[in-house]
């Protein structure tokens, strides 16, 4: 089994159901410094003491590499008014192992370590810095094949009122908004890619047929959408609606690594590149 399949399979969710992972890791970055998680999927992340904006004047890229970890394909939309998350899975021990009885639509990065998903169908192997969609078949058992502890994280697709049943057990790191109504029918796409910015550099402004969440996994960015300046660092997000405006921008000498998660109708265009910034 190929972590980068794409699965289509009309009635099946995909998932993943894991303990919180009970420590959050501490940070040597600078301000802001990160708070606790919001409670509600339509509560901001979190948010400190922001550097001052700056005004932005180009909507190009500079500075940036960019590479699709994985897709998941589905027949038809999740939930009917669903919102993007990020949640952190349990930490397994070398030889560890743990199994999911339930499931959702979600896909797993692998931050450190190694993690294996095994199934009646046969298995799938990630290593750090790799990211498949969960397995849709069930029982799964993730298991810990490396030599040092596991760190991954979950980019799903919920919903208020089933995310208790499905997540409660995990430690929820970004939310966006609900989507708006109607969503569309027909079949959707999981996407996560990775983005690699050095210091000074930025992603190109543009706007996306679905859904997303940009999600920091090292240094300090500005996430600029209409309107607004949002200032993210290790293991905080934001969420971006549909056809949101949006630019990411490393104003740090150093170089940050970010994820983004998109949830896209196949009917409408994925990525628009934009003429004008945010």
């Amino acid at each position: 089994m190929t972590h980068n399949a794409r699965v289509r399979s009309a009635g099946t969710l995909f998932a993943i159901i894991v303990v919180a992972v009970a420590c959050n890791g501490g940070t040597t970055t600078p301000a802001p410094t990160p708070t606790s998680a919001a409670a509600s999927p339509t509560a901001s992340p979190s948010a400190a003491a922001s550097p001052t904006a700056v005004p932005g004047s180009d909507p190009t890229a500079l500075g940036m590499t960019k590479a699709t970890l994985t897709t998941q394909g589905f027949a038809f939309r999740q939930h009917a008014q669903p919102f993007l998350g990020v949640w952190e899975a349990r930490s397994l021990p070398p030889g560890g192992s743990f199994s999911h009885p339930q499931i959702m639509p979600a896909l797993g990065y692998v931050a450190e370590g190694a993690l294996r998903w095994t199934t009646p169908n046969g298995s799938i192997d990630l290593k750090t810095g790799e990211a498949a969609g969960t397995p849709h078949v069930l029982p799964i058992t993730e298991t810990n094949p490396g030599a040092t502890a596991t760190l991954w994280y979950a980019f799903g697709v919920a919903e208020t009122g089933l995310e208790s049943e499905t997540l409660a057990t995990m430690r929820r790191l970004a939310t966006g908004n609900r989507l708006p109504l109607p969503q569309p029918d027909g079949p959707y796409t999981l996407r996560l890619d990775s983005i690699a910015l050095e210091g000074g550099g930025r992603t190109a402004s543009r706007s996306h047929g679905g859904a997303a969440m940009i999600f920091v996994l090292e240094g300090q960015v500005e996430v600029r959408t209409s309107g607004a300046h949002n200032f993210r660092g290790p293991k905080e997000g934001l969420g971006i609606p549909p056809g949101g405006a949006v630019q990411v921008l490393n104003r740090t000498p150093t170089p940050a690594r970010i994820l983004e998660f998109f949830y896209t109708p196949d009917a409408l265009s994925f990525e628009t590149t934009l003429t004008t910034p945010p």
